[in-house]
């Protein structure tokens, strides 16, 4: 009889013991610890870009969807503000303001200026003004700490004798931030760099195209 007592004043206090757990724990579960977010700003896209670009437009008078590629150096001053040399084919041929020497060097739209502005979460827009009066608007994102950025054409706009077009397209671009020698990019090898983009796509001075692989 004195055991089994014993053995029931054991149960006794042990469940005393969990009620007082029961009691005493946290009702509410155990908060995970949340993961914070990239912090974006202007000055997260700074410094010189190489830039390639591919899709379709349709130009006017026509407005039939043609393929268009390019490359473009870029340089972001990190306070909302970029400039940009690009060189552009369309449809097979290079589009206005760019051309192909005799010797077969591409010449290169330059005076193309822009803003943009950055958000926190490292999404975007930019707005390019070429000379002539195109514009250019652009949605972004950035990736790889600033080193890297992408982006869509939201609206491409064109003088014309009857006034200010929209040109239809669907257009992307993809840049990644580029590193001279040095550490230093100076006008003149931004132009060389650009250059060597585009010169594996271009006529051959002998003649016939190359193409990104080198063959013809």
């Amino acid at each position: 009889m004195k055991k089994i007592m014993s053995v029931l004043m054991l149960f006794a206090v042990v469940g005393i013991c969990v009620a007082c757990g029961i009691a005493n724990a946290d009702p509410s579960p155990t908060a995970l610890p949340q993961v914070m977010s990239a912090t974006c700003s202007n000055s997260t896209l700074q410094g010189d870009f190489g830039t390639t670009i591919g899709g379709s437009i349709a130009p006017p008078p026509n407005n039939v969807f043609v393929p268009q590629a390019g490359v473009a150096m870029m340089h972001f001053d990190g306070v909302g503000g970029f400039t940009q040399s690009d060189f552009v084919v369309i449809n097979g041929s290079p589009s206005p303001g760019h051309s192909v020497t005799a010797s077969g060097e591409a010449v290169f739209e330059t005076g193309e200026t822009g803003t943009y502005t950055v958000n926190p979460d490292c999404t975007g827009s930019a707005t390019i003004n070429f000379p002539g009066g195109r514009v250019i608007n652009l949605a972004f994102v950035i990736a790889s700490q600033g080193r890297e950025w992408h982006s869509v054409v939201t609206q491409i706009l064109a003088p014309s004798p009857s006034g200010t077009v929209v040109v239809p397209a669907a257009i992307r671009s993809d840049g990644v931030k580029l590193q001279a020698a040095a550490g230093v990019i100076t006008g003149s090898n931004r132009d060389d760099s650009a250059r060597s983009l585009w010169a594996r796509l271009l006529p051959s001075p002998a003649g016939g195209a190359t193409d990104s692989s080198g063959r013809r």
